[in-house]
């Protein structure tokens, strides 16, 4: 960081403008962009959270669902999943006082070398509900995932 005076404000700005113009950015072709609605500390992270996810329903494509980032859980169970090929993972985070199930799409080939089992992780991930036998759980759809640093 740094500090000025308010009446350095105006020159920095302008200055600042010439030499952005300058500046080039590498581009990725491979990385996907993730835009994130709010980092959301863990407890933050309750069966409350499918309330306030309602309140912006209904979603579709002019209106995308909420994606949220929180930082530092816990991989407290990991699961591959799939029946003909395995690919997915389903998890269960520990989030403090409240267990998140979630389940990272296409993430199998990334067990031991991007995360494993009890790993502390930083994840960006949208919530859900999942119906399985008549009963409603909250569960987390993880986008990307990597190991709290």
């Amino acid at each position: 960081g740094f500090s000025m005076g308010k009446d350095k404000w105006n020159d920095f700005l302008d200055r600042l403008k010439r030499a952005s113009v300058s500046i080039e950015l590498q581009e990725d072709e491979d990385a996907e962009t993730i835009h994130i609605d709010a980092e959301l500390p863990v407890s933050y992270l309750n069966p409350e959270l499918l309330q306030l996810v309602d309140r912006f329903e209904p979603y579709g494509e002019e209106n995308k669902p909420l994606i949220f980032m929180a930082k530092k859980l816990r991989i407290n169970e990991m699961n591959i999943m799939g029946k003909s090929e395995v690919k997915h993972v389903k998890l269960n985070l520990n989030a403090g006082t409240y267990s998140w199930p979630a389940i990272y799409w296409k993430a199998a080939d990334k067990i031991k070398k991007e995360f494993d089992l009890h790993d502390t992780v930083d994840l960006v991930f949208r919530v859900n509900r999942n119906w399985f036998n008549g009963n409603e759980t909250p569960q987390l759809i993880i986008s990307d995932l990597k190991r709290s640093s």
